[in-house]
């Protein structure tokens, strides 16, 4: 007989019930329990972790295995065929037929924020990789322009079970290929498929938007006009996960570095080593 974890939690309590005035019940099983009553799970434990090690809003920990190496594609198996993510950074596009983004990128900072010496910095990371994109692959710059541009974390204190979030990870070698591939939508730095539609830059002569056949060439590129106008910056995230549990209300990220996964309650995360970009629901 299959015995759910809502089952294995009533015995676990009549048990409690029937023996706590024998004083026989061990420490560690009132701890388990007591911490195991205080959250909620998204997922099976065979997906998300171990059933000894219970995360909580205030710590970044380990929590299991899984058989994946990229965080974008655990994400993927674990909600199954309805959704595609793609890339990290091409995964706020990819999935926003799911539902409306909670927080879209940018979003939190006021408009003034994307002026124009930052869209010069942007249009100076572009330019020098589209003419060297398979020697330019880790830009100091592309770092420091995602660093800037992670919201205030309180702004998603309010994110469901099963939500999906871009992550700025602290560790990743592949800040400049997400800053490439979500400003031109292709994939392999160019020279792949287009996964979304790019739009961002156009030649500073003529208006030409960006192409792959334009790729390893010294042509000096501008912002859109839409882009401009749109004053917000793209999804250049390096990382994805995805709200696992929520513990006393608080949200717990999920996310997958190298198979290992991690979870990182919110309450905790500015001591870690991800920060969120973007979220959206599943619903």
């Amino acid at each position: 007989m299959l015995i759910t974890k809502k089952n294995l939690l009533t015995l676990v309590e009549n048990f409690l019930r029937e023996e706590e005035d024998k004083n026989i019940v061990s420490d560690e099983l009132r701890y388990w329990h007591k911490a195991d009553s205080e959250i909620k799970y998204n997922f099976d434990w065979k997906v998300m972790g171990s059933k000894k090690i219970i995360p909580n809003s205030e710590t970044d920990m380990v929590v299991g295995k899984c058989d994946q190496t990229h965080c974008a594609q655990w994400v993927s198996d674990t909600f199954g065929k309805d959704i595609r993510i793609g890339n990290a950074w091409h995964a706020d596009r990819l999935i926003s037929p799911i539902g409306s983004p909670i927080v879209s990128y940018a979003s939190h900072r006021d408009s003034d924020f994307i002026t124009e010496s930052f869209m010069k910095r942007l249009n100076w990371c572009f330019d020098r990789i589209n003419a060297e994109p398979k020697k330019t692959t880790m830009l100091d710059e592309t770092k420091t322009i995602a660093k800037e541009l992670i919201p205030d974390q309180k702004k998603f204190m309010n994110l469901k079970l099963g939500d999906i979030v871009g992550l700025f990870y602290e560790d990743s070698p592949n800040f400049s290929r997400a800053f490439f591939e979500a400003a031109t939508g292709y994939t392999n730095m160019g020279y792949g498929s287009m996964e979304t539609p790019g739009g961002y830059f156009v030649t500073k002569e003529g208006n030409t938007p960006w192409s792959p056949d334009m790729l390893g060439k010294n042509i000096l590129f501008k912002p859109s006009d839409n882009f401009i106008k749109s004053k917000k910056g793209f999804p250049c995230n390096t990382h994805i996960g995805v709200v696992g549990a929520i513990h006393k209300g608080v949200p717990i990220i999920y996310h997958n570095v190298h198979k290992t996964v991690h979870a990182v309650g919110l309450n905790g995360i500015n001591n870690s080593n991800i920060k969120i970009f973007w979220a959206a629901s599943k619903e």
